[in-house]
């Protein structure tokens, strides 16, 4: 089992690749029917939009992380999972600060296990083949 890390957004597009979508925010949203690990969601006062990500780091790092606890992860994980990959999902698109990135971060330095997040490749485009003019037997 693989554990990534994605955004709501994709999560029917990660069921499709039997991926189990985990929520790992305060308030999944309401297309979303996937289970959630409420102990990894930030706290409601962490989600100020005048907290700088500093501020917010420092938050999630004390009041989240220093409570983790590696063996009630690891059992709601497998619990959910039943063998199959799973992606810990938020609201924000890659590359845009998150603490699902934070949980990421920490896993990697605490427990030495990459949690990567899930890239979707692009759809590749079909080129465009040069007609061929087959010419006619019968005329």
């Amino acid at each position: 089992m693989k554990i990534y890390t994605s955004y709501f957004a994709k999560a029917g597009a990660l069921k499709k690749l039997d991926i189990v979508p985990i929520g790992i925010a305060l308030s999944p949203p309401k297309f979303f029917d996937g289970p959630t690990i409420g102990f990894l969601a930030p706290k409601r006062y962490m989600l100020s939009d005048k907290l700088s990500s500093e501020q917010y780091t420092e938050m999630y790092t004390k009041d989240i992380l220093g409570n983790f606890d590696i063996k009630l992860f690891r059992s709601v994980i497998q619990n959910f999972s039943n063998g199959k990959d799973v992606a810990l999902l938020c609201y924000e698109k890659p590359g845009d600060f998150c603490h699902r990135r934070l949980f990421a971060d920490f896993v990697k330095k605490k427990f030495n296990y990459d949690i990567e997040e899930y890239v979707f490749e692009a759809p590749k485009k079909e080129e465009k083949k040069p007609e061929i003019v087959q010419p006619t037997l019968f005329e």
